[in-house]
């Protein structure tokens, strides 16, 4: 009777191990794909940049914080014949470049999206004019230079 006990002692815990080794590898399964998801729900595939459904609810924060703020919206003159002429691979790389020149031109606070093709949505928390019409203009200027490059 007593090795009937510790036999069934010894499968019952090496049973709570196994237990224990599931239930931990299915929580950072889970853990994983979450982060998965809601990195392709709010993450533009191409680029790495936020989407336009990200974009959206930081808009609408922004709005409730009746924070005085512009949008502005750019895009490439002809990116369809871009892909015609030189491959997608070269236009996604056009893109790429442009998200990156966004990023190091933003300010804290501000953000923008990629919504379709070669359309950017920024927000900015500047409402000067001119100001607005320098950024943008520097920002135009960055990604036009790297046109040389693939000229």
């Amino acid at each position: 009777m007593g090795d009937a006990l510790t036999i069934f002692g010894v499968l019952m815990t090496l049973m709570l191990i196994l237990m224990n080794v599931l239930l931990y590898s299915g929580r950072r399964v889970f853990s994983q794909n979450i982060k998965t998801l809601i990195r392709l729900a709010y993450e533009d595939p191409i680029t790495g940049a936020k989407n336009t459904a990200h974009f959206d609810e930081s808009f609408q924060q922004i709005l409730e914080t009746k924070q005085p703020f512009s949008t502005a919206a750019l895009n490439v003159h002809n990116f369809k014949g871009i892909n015609d002429l030189f491959g997608r691979m070269r236009g996604d790389r056009v893109l790429c470049y442009m998200e990156n020149v966004l990023n190091h031109n933003l300010k804290e606070g501000e953000f923008f999206c990629r919504d379709t093709a070669d359309l950017f949505y920024l927000l900015l928390l500047d409402t000067d004019e001119e100001s607005i019409k320098k950024r943008l203009a520097v920002i135009i200027e960055q990604i036009r230079a790297s046109s040389l490059e693939y000229g």
